[in-house]
């Protein structure tokens, strides 16, 4: 069996932890002066969560129903807040229980309720929680497509803490698949987001994911040095499902650098710890790292019958999830057709945006080319007016011209006219008549 099978935590659904035994108490008291509001819902899922952090999970599961009851009550967009928060809670208790299905189904739940809110980073933090759920089963790909879906989300609205989780868990199905370079890089950008932000319970779990690395690199130096630097912290935040896990990293390094007094300190705490919370995949593991342990000392006797409860809690866990596998298919189903007729839905507006868009393009196209066609017409008339009136005002001075023409003829012909006229006048004024010569003639002849 492969080791990087051995570990298997996964740091999912990152919302902000609150200091638990004192925060839980706190909301208990806020929740009797409550009304039956929105307010009251965020209350139990607060408690909800508190619990889930604390592995109290049947106190977590009575508080997210009773949220998810109330909210149903409440007016349309407060109800969807609501529900959606109370299934993702839901979801993370049946999947620290080992109970994938359910898990898968109310996360989906959530999932719808969020995208119709179009609240991207809860969007986000739910295909990462679907991605983990598909992790867990083994298929990888889907995991590895709703991580990428959340990372590239959480990339568009700058969410660091989704980020880091983004890069954890793509580091941690790299880890599975033997791509140690590739899984220590993913998971050296998570830590390195991590600090930035001051994420205490990331921070363990970057240091949990490396040491797991260097486990399987047989570099058992840093792999203990990044265990307890997880384990650190880890008991400083009271995280239970993260210290059964550094108690199960360690319980390996030690056998492996066969320190078995160590070794078995740290898987039966780990047992002892994953039965206290419930934690059926904890337990699962516990028994077969005690059996690796006891086969590595020579103890088969002990070492196979702790191999048999391992198997008696892997078939519990493959049992039920063999029984709900119709739920699981149905659900993907259910949620793969979701996104067709959205995705129908949006290519539908799409293609009617981008109609409407190019119906604008031509009617402002063509409104241009009536603009431009009716100003090359007025330019056009401008022109022959211009010209025409030109033409005329021409054809006026012309005419004008021949008139004044006319008139300096007329009047240089009546000139001449009254000189020859003046002349004969005075012509005829200055020559006898020649009936007048005549007479005198007669009278000189003596003829009368």
């Amino acid at each position: 069996m492969k080791k990087q099978l051995f570990f298997t935590f996964l740091f999912i659904s990152y919302f902000p932890y609150f200091a638990q035994i004192n925060r839980i108490d706190s909301l208990l008291r806020l929740l009797k002066n409550d009304k039956q509001d929105f307010n009251k819902v965020n209350h139990l899922n607060f408690l909800c969560r508190e619990y889930i952090y604390v592995a109290s999970y049947d106190s977590a599961l009575q508080f997210g129903i009773e949220a998810k009851k109330l909210a149903n009550t409440l007016s349309n967009e407060n109800r969807r807040k609501g529900q959606a928060t109370s299934y993702n809670l839901i979801g993370a208790i049946y999947y620290n229980q080992g109970n994938y299905p359910e898990a898968l189904k109310n996360y989906f739940n959530s999932l719808k309720l969020r995208e119709e809110l179009g609240n991207k980073s809860e969007v986000a933090s739910s295909y990462n929680n679907i991605g983990a759920i598909y992790e867990k089963q083994g298929y990888m790909a889907d995991a590895l497509k709703n991580y990428f879906i959340a990372l590239k989300i959480c990339e568009a609205i700058n969410d660091k803490q989704g980020l880091a989780a983004e890069y954890n868990n793509i580091g941690i199905i790299y880890l599975n698949q033997g791509s140690y370079s590739k899984s220590l890089k993913s998971n050296l950008s998570a830590l390195k987001i991590r600090e930035e932000i001051g994420d205490k319970n990331g921070i363990a779990s970057s240091y949990n994911n490396i040491a797991v690395i260097y486990s399987n690199q047989n570099n058992f130096t840093e792999a203990l040095k990044n265990n307890f630097a997880a384990l650190k912290i880890r008991e400083e935040t009271s995280d239970k499902d993260g210290i059964t896990d550094s108690y199960l990293n360690l319980g390996y390094v030690n056998t492996q650098l066969h320190r078995t007094g160590e070794a078995q300190k740290y898987l039966s705490k780990a047992l002892q710890l994953s039965k206290e919370i419930g934690s059926m995949g904890s337990i699962k593991d516990s028994y077969l790292f005690i059996s690796a342990l006891d086969s590595a000392i020579g103890d088969y006797r002990s070492a196979y019958l702790n191999y048999k409860l391992c198997i008696q809690y892997r078939d519990s866990v493959d049992n039920e999830e063999t029984r709900k596998k119709t739920i699981q298919t149905e659900m993907r189903y259910e949620f793969e057709k979701k996104n067709a007729i959205a995705q129908i839905e949006q290519n539908r507006k799409d293609a009617l945006a981008s109609f409407e868009a190019r119906k604008k393009n031509i009617t402002l196209i063509l409104v241009s080319i009536v603009l431009f066609l009716m100003l090359i017409l007025a330019v056009y008339i401008f022109r022959s007016l211009r010209i025409s009136n030109k033409q005329k005002s021409i054809i006026e001075v012309q005419k004008m011209e021949v008139e004044k023409q006319k008139y300096l003829l007329e009047d240089k012909q009546k000139e001449i006219l009254d000189s020859i006229y003046y002349a004969r006048r005075i012509q005829r004024a200055l020559i006898t008549s020649e009936a007048y010569i005549q007479s005198k003639m007669n009278k000189l002849m003596g003829k009368n």
